[in-house]
């Protein structure tokens, strides 16, 4: 079964939201539609990233990163993940803001992700991987198994 992972927003998505959307505003004002159509066409690609980013762990062992209706969709496979870091932009006092996970892939490729249930995100993969790592492979007959 598929488990998804929906996106979290920081204060930086909101500010560049409210950044467009300001220079959006004032090109309509200003009757300047050469600046307007292209805030226009930035606004809708920020939405459509903040409301429609997720991550999906499907059943077969893969990672489906989903940015949007827009973009093109990544897929990782689960086993191809070495390790999986925490990082944290800016911390005050006791909170962090800006936090979000890194997945390190073989060959040193990284990819960062940002889940609501970051936990609930790596329980899964590391449960995914466990079990995997438990079941037994089907190449690994013996010459007198394959005789009988």
């Amino acid at each position: 079964m598929d488990r998804v992972f929906h996106s979290k927003t920081d204060l930086s998505s909101y500010l560049l939201l409210a950044f467009a959307l300001t220079a959006t505003v004032w090109a309509a004002w200003n009757k300047t539609g050469l600046i307007y159509a292209p805030c226009i066409v930035l606004v809708a690609l920020i939405v459509e990233r903040i409301i429609h980013t997720q991550y999906v762990v499907t059943a077969n062992g893969m990672l489906v990163i989903q940015r949007g209706r827009l973009a093109r969709e990544k897929t990782i496979s689960l086993l191809s993940i070495e390790r999986i870091d925490q990082v944290c932009r800016l911390r005050i006092g006791s909170k962090s803001y800006g936090q979000y996970l890194i997945l390190v892939l073989n060959g040193g490729q990284q990819v960062a992700v940002r889940p609501k249930n970051e936990t609930g995100f790596v329980e899964c993969i590391t449960k995914y991987r466990r079990q995997t790592a438990q079941e037994p492979s089907n190449d690994d007959f013996t010459d007198s198994e394959l005789d009988e």
